[in-house]
């Protein structure tokens, strides 16, 4: 008897420590719901108010060739650049070559520039050996006859009505926001969306204009329609960090900008 009161003992102790030792079942966390869309485009155009300087980068990548954007802005400054790279493909090169000018150059670079209160530009030229007096190559900074300054666009900014690729007032007044999952942009965190929104796009109709002497010009008439676009904005900050639209791919980015001086 006193040797079964023992083995019973420890029966019962080893069970209490199997229990004491023992592991708690594992608590399975269920994910966090995704951000609502028109919530996160609120706080996002909120958050691209407060700003005053970005950098935006945009890639087109058509049959006719890669072209490439960078756009630096300071509206504190106020401050804009840009450089425009276009390399054309042959297909490119063909359609846009010309039988008064000649053959178009395959690689071609614009620049523009408002700093200090005045606008300049150059550019390395369209033709690859331009006729005298049709050539348009201007490879040196000079003044410009359009106004570069962003002032007039950084109100716009920061009243919210649209940022190249994130017009947020067209944006919220459709709400067709769809959430696509979280990704890894240029190293930020963000939640992408695809969004629906009104936009000008070419129609299938041409417009003919009479230029005078006989002489007419045509042109695709542009329309207001619905279009898609995707754009992934920041966890953290909401601020928009990348996106598509049609064969446009664009990345904005937040850091201090490098400024040139005035030429």
């Amino acid at each position: 008897m006193k040797r079964e009161a023992v083995l019973g003992l420890t029966l019962v102790l080893g069970g209490g420590l199997s229990l004491a030792c023992g592991r708690s079942p594992a608590v399975t966390q269920r994910p966090a719901p995704p951000p609502d869309g028109a919530v996160a485009f609120s706080a996002s155009q909120r958050a691209f108010q407060q700003l005053q300087q970005w950098t935006l980068d945009r890639t087109n990548t058509t049959p006719s060739g890669v072209f490439k954007t960078t756009t630096t802005v300071d509206c504190a400054a106020p401050y804009f650049h840009s450089l425009s790279v276009r390399d054309f493909s042959p297909a490119g090169i063909e359609a846009n070559s010309s039988q008064l000018q000649g053959r178009a150059r395959a690689h071609q670079e614009e620049e523009k520039l408002f700093v200090d209160g005045r606008s300049f530009s150059k550019f390395t030229g369209t033709w690859e050996s331009a006729p005298p007096g049709s050539d348009d190559a201007s490879p040196d900074w000079r003044p410009s006859s359009q106004s570069l300054d962003p002032t007039a666009d950084c109100e716009s900014f920061h009243q919210g009505k649209s940022v190249p690729f994130v017009p947020y007032a067209g944006i919220l007044a459709m709400n067709k926001i769809v959430y696509q999952g979280e990704r890894t942009a240029a190293g930020t965190a963000c939640h992408e969306y695809k969004v629906t929104y009104s936009d000008l796009v070419f129609s299938d109709t041409m417009k003919k204009v009479d230029t005078g002497s006989g002489f007419s010009t045509s042109y695709r008439e542009q329309v207001a329609a619905p279009v898609e676009s995707t754009i992934c904005l920041g966890v953290r900050d909401f601020l928009p960090q990348s996106g598509t639209k049609g064969d446009i791919a664009f990345t904005f980015s937040y850091g201090n900008i490098e400024k040139l001086a005035s030429p």
